[in-house]
This record gives structure tokens, C-alpha cells and sequence, in this order.
């Protein structure tokens, strides 16, 4: 088993008081826990901590603990069961001095800032090497730094240094005369002495100093002061000292006039207006009175009037100037009557051959679609179903079936004198004239079968279903031997003939069809050059003629019969209109986009006009979509909000400097911002009342409220630092120097860090420390009341 340390941060917070089962929270420790081959532990696990002065355990606790999906976990100790036999609270866990107790075994004596280090145990395995927690865990609210109390320092601040501090004591080192003060001078206090004053008497004493008034002179006591508006008194001033004051005028109170509204109203609008004229603002943004022009008129009532562009009158053709005024207006010419389809007339239209104006054809009353006559050399191929043809050599009649000609009348002529009704017949013999009837059946007219029953039939010998019925389908698979067009047996037989001429055995290959040779089906290559001749008819799907014009488009006439060639000038787009009829727009009218730009006069509109996105692509792959609820995203296909971008953003000067970049970190894979400038980064919260935050996680981190203060773990920061009641971590090293036969001896911080802390001892049991403390920011002084050898010690830190 392995543990990888990731990240390892002190809390230390000392706390004094009772002693209590648990000394709280000591610090965090952070870390990954991996099996002997590297693999991540993702298992709970009970862990045992041990906090160790050399061999001494002055604090053990266990804690169950679930790794992370790569074993990472994070562990507070002192938050943990504890299980060591001592009673040390966290000062004594971390004791400069004294004694300490150990879990197992005696006390033992704590010479200085003896180094501690954490020995980790999961489940029974000991990990080594144990973790140096370092001499002394470095505490914001520290109750002790060393063996001195609070009580034994005087507290300083941002403004009060130990410098200046000693300046202020210095100052009373040696008394003034009588009768002088501590007077600054700009840099610093002097002694100096009060010089009086026409009508004012100065007299010094030992410690006093008296003034007094002199001659004589008017004197009295305001009483009572009141202002009439817009002056005011201002509350609370007392009637001695009364404060008076005149606010800023506004719409309903009068006041002084701002200078923001001196700037706004002087010199802009004139006291006269010409009548009919109106104020117009012109390129200086200055009001200035115009008549009105061009195609209205304002009389100096108000009256605004139209100019007159045409004859009133009812038209049914008018024409509109570029203001979509009429102008002129005609009635409606032949000419004016597009040619338009038959889907296009809704209404009016003849139900005869005679309101079409044709006089010599007649009615079809049944799905015959064509009647043709000639000699049975001319009767042609049979391709039509229901077509007849009337051969007039030969008399006869035949019928197109698609694929042959049927013989309705062979022609002969012949006349019937007796026609005879048997079975199922009635009403002959006819001799002349009259109706021949079929007899009715006890068979029950209606419909036969359906997807779940299967009809069965009775017939007679007439042919007449005398019997009808159906039984349901019970799941039964078909058998016995196929037979017709088909071989083998049922339920899977299989096709060998079409129409009685039998399939080929070849197999077919990619692009043949099945084709008819004269004896077989056979699979073969369809050559549209040799095996099909003649022009394909527009009723048949083809376009009726052989060739057309080089370089044109196929458009069908005015009613759908023929196809013709069609083409448009240079710079014209085809088009239908609101009808549907083809024809050609100019690029200027048409409405669309051209490549390389539109010159429509206005503003033009690219967009969708129904519930539906707008994409824009370039090498056939989408770069940016405009949603149909607005939201634009570029490199995504589903924007979330109404600017969505996947991707990194590059922020360029008008002359293409590269500015910033905002995205995500190729290598850690945060969001970041980037400067490329001198200037760097501006967060401008520019409302009077707004602050910057800085959130993560859901949560507010560090907030720069509006007056400037930073506030860390608190919305609402008082100091220009404010840490919200948390603690801060930071580097510190510690720097001790000695001094043999010497009264005093001090020790610097290395270049760059600052003292925080510091101690001293002497290597005499009887001599004592007389004084402890930074003597500048940087060093930490220690002085003995007799010559000596002096330790001393400082912390120091990265701050500023």
C-alpha cells in the first residue's frame, strides 16, 4: 500500500482551557492512497493518525475514511475518535517548553521547538516515512508564543508600528519647560510654547498653562435662527450654531440650479417659433426651427397635409411611387390577366365539352381515355389500358389492355329476332325490346373477408354465388405442392415462372434488371441508348421532345401539357410567384443574399420565419447557430444561454493586438483570463453600490466591497482586510542566532520576509530575559538583565 501526499495545510488554531477528550481541529492533511501496484484504494478504510515528539505519542486518533475515485482523501486531524492514554490539549501537543505527556510511557521534558511528525496507519500497515510536521505549527490566533501571554505584549495595528510606538515613548523621555506643549511639525513633535493673541492672555505654570480674554469688546448668543424656503436650518444644529442650507431645485420645489442642468438647458432653444415652423435637431445636436418640406405641409394650426398625387376615383390597376402612394390608376386589360393553370381557378369553371367551346367532341362517361380509328395496319402497339380502336377495313373493334389488343367485335353483321332467358335469367324470351334481369341469390349483399377471415363462396352453374360466408384465420400454415407459376411446396415455394415463361437461373448482378428475351426472364444490363427508341409523351414521365435549346432549364407551360426550354438574363434569379408561376427577379428586388454583398437601400433581414434556428457552416460543418428562442452558439449546436461559445475567445484592439484571451487552460483545464497587455486586467464595478465577488463551488469566496475593503469568507468586509473570523496559511522559516557574553543579541529574517514572531533564553538559570521584540521589520531583539549567552529565534513569513 502506498499514500502519495498531495497537499498538506496547517489549521492550527491553539486553544487553552479545561482539559477536553479531543484538543479539536490541528490541521488538514491531504493525500492519495494506492496498492503496491499503483492502483487507487476507493474502499473505506479505518486510519489511525499519530502526532510524535521523537518516540513520544502525544496524540493518536482514528478515523474511517473513503478515498476518492483515484484514492484521493482529505482528513482533519483532531476531528477524528481519539485513542491515546495522555490528556494533552493542543498547546501541550506543540509545547516549546515543559513537560509532555506520552500515550504508553512517561512524561518527557520539551527542550524548545522540537520538531513533530505524523505517523499514518491504514488497517494494520504502517506507512513510512513519517510526515515532518515542522517546529512550530504557525497560528493566527495564537493564545501564547512561547510562554508569554497576551498580557505580556502591547498590541500594535496597521497604523501603530513598534517604530512608531517607540517614537511616542521617546517623546516623554525628557520633560519640557513648564508650560510647553507636544507640538507637530509636520514630520514630527517638538516642545513649543503658546503665544498669545490680541485680547488674549497666556500665563504658564508647572503643568498648566491658562488663557484667558482680555479687554473688552460686544459679545452676545444667537438665540433662535429661522429661513424661508428654499433656505433651510438644518436639524439637530442647535440655535447657537444654526447650519443653513438651499437644496437642488427640482419640478416641484424651488433651489439652486446644478450644473449638470445649466449644461443641459443654456443657450438650446430659442423663446419664438415661426409659425408653421418646427424644432429640429441638426448634426450638433442643437433644436433649430425648420418649416416642413417635401410631400406634406404644416399649417400653423397643427394641420399636417398630404400633397396630392393623383385623381380620386375607384381603379382596379393602380401605380405606387417609391412612398407606396398611388399615383395613377386604369382599369384591367387582357394583358393584365396572367395565363394561369387550372389548380389556380377555383370557381367557374364548365362541367361540359360545351362550356369549353367545343362543339364537335362528345362525352366520356366511363375510364375510356381515347378513341382512335384507321385501317389494322394503323391500329400501333398496345401500351394503353382501355383504349379502342375502330378499324375501318376491316370493321372489327379492339381494346388496349397495356400489353395487347382484346377483339370486342370481329365486325360481322347480323340481326337477333329471339332472345331466351335461362336459369337465373328473367324477363325473356325478348322478341324486339325489353330488360333482362338477374335473379337474386339468398347470398346477402355486403363484403367478404378481412385481415383476421377468410371468405368462402359457393357457386352454381351460372357462376352466381349462391352461398357466402367466412371463417376466421386459426394460424394454420399452408402445404402441398405448388403449382402455376410457382414449384416445391408450400409453405416456402419458390417463383420459376412470371406469366407462364420461366425466370433464368443466373444469378442477377448490381445494376440489371429482369428482362423478357422472347423465351426466358433473364437478369440483364438495360442500355436506355439501344433498348428504348422513341420520345417519352409528358403524360408518360418524359418530356415530349427530342432536343433543346444548349444551356437552359425545362419549365412546363401555362397548363402542364408540354415542357419547353426556359432561361433568365445576366444577374437575374428564377422565381415563382405568390400564384406559382416561374419567371425572373433582378438580385436588386429579389430579396436574397448575394456573394459579395447586397446594395438594397435598407436594412435587410437574414433569418428563419418560423419556429425553427438559423446555421451558418463553412467546410459542410456547422460553426454557429442562432436558436429560434435567440441564443446564439459558436462550436455548439445547443446553446443554453443567449451568448454560448465553445471554445476560447481572443479579444483584439481595433488594429488586431491581441489583447486578452478568455477560456479554458490547455493544461490544467480551468477557465482563465489573460492578459497580453502592459495595462493588465480591469474589473470595473462601476454602480456606487455594487461589489466584486468571487464565488466558487455555489458559494461566496472574496468579496471587494464598493469602498475598497477585501473581505474573505464574509460579504460584508469592515477592514481593508477582513478574513471573516478564518484563518490564513502561509510560508514561514525560523532564523536563530547566539550571543556569548552579551546583554543584547537580535537576529534577521533572510531578504524579503517579514518577522511575525520571535523568542529568547539565556544559558543562566539565574539571569532573565528583560526584553523580546522586533526591533525593526525584520528582526527580532532579545536583551538579558546581565551579560550572558543569548539565544533568540525569529519567525518569519512572506508578508507584506
Amino acid at each position: 500500500m502506498k499514500l502519495i501526499l498531495s497537499f498538506f495545510l496547517l489549521l492550527f488554531a491553539i486553544q487553552a482551557g479545561a482539559v477536553a477528550p479531543s484538543p479539536g481541529s490541528l490541521f488538514t492533511y491531504e493525500g492519495v492512497l494506492t496498492d503496491a501496484g499503483g492502483t487507487p484504494i476507493t474502499t473505506a478504510q479505518t486510519v489511525t493518525f499519530q502526532v510524535l515528539y521523537s518516540s513520544c505519542v502525544v496524540y493518536e486518533e482514528t478515523q474511517t475514511i473513503t478515498p476518492g475515485s483515484q484514492g484521493e482523501f482529505s482528513a482533519i486531524i483532531g476531528a477524528g475518535t481519539r485513542t491515546d492514554s495522555t490528556t494533552n490539549t493542543a498547546d501541550r501537543i506543540f509545547a516549546s517548553a515543559g513537560t509532555v505527556g506520552c500515550s504508553g510511557a512517561a512524561s518527557m521534558a520539551v527542550s524548545g521547538f522540537a520538531t513533530r511528525s505524523l505517523h499514518i496507519r491504514v488497517g494494520s500497515t504502517d506507512l513510512t516515512p513519517d510526515v515532518v510536521i515542522g517546529n512550530i505549527p504557525f497560528a493566527i490566533n495564537s493564545q501564547k508564543l512561547a510562554d508569554k501571554g497576551p498580557s505580556d505584549f502591547i498590541q500594535t495595528t496597521g497604523t501603530v508600528t513598534q517604530s512608531s510606538l517607540e517614537n511616542v515613548l521617546n517623546l516623554f523621555s525628557i520633560a519640557p519647560p513648564n508650560g510647553q506643549l507636544l507640538i507637530g511639525n509636520g514630520t514630527s513633535y517638538q516642545a513649543g510654547s503658546i503665544v498669545a493673541g490680541a485680547g488674549v492672555t497666556v500665563t504658564n505654570g508647572p503643568g498648566s498653562i491658562t488663557i484667558s480674554a482680555s479687554g473688552g469688546g460686544g459679545t452676545g448668543t444667537v438665540t433662535n435662527v429661522t429661513a424661508a424656503a428654499p433656505l433651510a436650518v438644518a436639524a439637530g444644529t442647535g440655535s447657537t450654531t444654526p447650519a443653513l442650507s438651499i437644496s437642488q431645485a427640482s419640478g416641484t420645489t424651488n433651489g439652486y440650479l446644478s450644473f449638470a442642468d445649466w449644461t443641459t438647458f443654456n443657450s438650446k432653444l430659442g423663446s419664438t417659433l415661426t409659425s408653421g415652423n418646427i424644432w429640429v435637431g441638426d448634426g450638433s445636436n442643437v433644436a433649430t426651427p425648420l418649416a416642413l418640406s417635401g410631400d406634406a405641409t404644416l399649417s400653423s394650426a397643427g394641420v399636417l397635409t398630404l400633397r396630392n398625387t393623383g385623381t380620386a376615383g375607384t381603379y382596379f390597376k393602380v401605380t405606387t411611387d417609391a412612398q407606396g402612394r398611388v399615383v395613377s390608376g386604369a382599369t384591367l386589360t387582357a394583358s393584365d390577366i396572367p395565363n394561369l393553370d387550372w389548380s389556380k381557378i377555383t370557381s367557374g369553371k364548365p362541367t361540359t365539352l360545351g362550356g369549353y367551346g367545343i362543339s364537335d367532341g362528345f362525352a366520356n362517361y366511363g375510364g375510356t381515355p381515347g378513341i382512335k380509328s384507321g385501317t389494322e395496319a394503323s391500329r400501333g402497339t398496345a401500351d394503353t389500358a382501355g383504349r379502342l380502336y375502330v378499324a375501318t377495313d376491316s370493321q372489327k373493334i379492339y381494346r388496349d389492355n397495356g400489353s395487347s389488343w382484346d377483339l370486342l367485335s370481329s365486325g360481322t353483321a347480323g340481326g337477333v329476332t329471339n332472345i331466351a332467358t335461362g336459369p337465373g335469367l328473367s324477363g325473356g324470351p325478348i322478341t324486339s325490346t325489353g330488360t333482362i334481369t338477374l335473379s337474386n341469390t339468398t347470398v346477402t349483399a355486403g363484403n367478404y373477408g378481412s385481415a383476421t377471415q377468410i371468405p368462402t363462396f359457393t357457386v352454381d352453374a351460372q357462376g352466381r354465388l349462391t352461398a357466402a360466408s367466412q371463417v376466421s384465420i386459426g394460424g394454420v400454415t399452408p402445404g402441398g405442392a405448388a403449382t402455376g407459376d410457382l414449384s416445391g411446396t408450400y409453405p416456402g415455394p419458390s417463383v420459376v415462372k412470371i406469366q407462364g415463361n420461366s425466370i433464368s437461373a443466373t444469378t442477377p448482378t448490381t445494376g440489371q434488371v429482369l428482362r423478357y428475351d422472347g423465351t426466358n426472364w433473364s437478369p440483364a444490363v438495360l442500355n436506355l441508348a439501344s433498348d428504348v427508341t422513341g420520345t417519352l409523351p409528358v403524360s408518360r414521365g418524359g418530356t415530349g421532345v427530342t432536343t433543346f435549346a444548349a444551356n437552359r432549364m425545362i419549365a412546363s407551360d401555362g397548363v402542364g401539357g408540354s415542357l419547353g426550354a426556359f432561361s433568365c438574363g445576366v444577374g437575374q434569379l428564377v422565381t415563382f410567384d405568390a400564384t406559382g408561376i416561374l419567371g425572373c427577379t433582378s438580385y436588386s428586388s429579389s430579396g436574397v443574399f448575394a456573394n459579395g454583398g447586397n446594395s438594397s437601400g435598407a436594412a435587410l433581414a437574414l433569418g428563419t420565419n418560423d419556429n425553427f434556428g438559423l446555421n451558418f457552416k463553412t467546410n459542410n460543418t456547422n460553426r454557429m447557430i442562432l436558436t429560434a428562442d435567440g441564443k446564439l452558439g459558436i462550436g455548439l449546436t445547443a446553446p443554453v444561454t443567449p451568448l454560448d461559445v465553445q471554445g476560447n475567445i481572443t479579444i483584439r484592439d481595433n488594429v488586431g493586438t491581441v489583447w486578452g484571451n478568455l477560456g479554458k487552460n490547455g493544461v490544467s483545464g480551468a477557465f482563465y483570463m489573460f492578459s497580453g497587455t502592459s495595462a493588465g486586467i480591469e474589473l470595473n464595478a462601476a454602480h456606487s453600490s455594487a461589489p466584486i465577488n468571487f464565488i466558487t463551488n455555489g458559494s461566496n469566496r472574496v468579496t471587494i466591497s464598493p469602498a475598497g475593503n477585501v473581505g474573505v469568507g464574509t460579504v460584508s468586509p469592515s477592514e481593508k482586510l477582513d478574513l471573516g473570523g478564518g484563518n490564513i496559511k502561509m510560508g514561514y522559516e525560523r532564523q536563530s542566532a547566539s550571543c556569548t557574553s552579551s546583554m543584547s543579541c537580535s537576529v534577521s529574517c533572510t531578504a524579503g520576509k517579514l518577522v511575525t514572531g520571535g523568542g529568547c533564553s539565556v544559558s543562566s538559570g539565574t539571569n532573565k530575559i528583560v526584553g523580546s521584540y522586533p526591533n525593526s521589520d525584520s528582526t527580532w531583539y532579545c536583551a538579558s538583565g546581565s551579560s550572558d549567552t543569548i539565544t533568540v529565534f525569529a519567525i518569519c513569513a512572506n508578508i507584506r
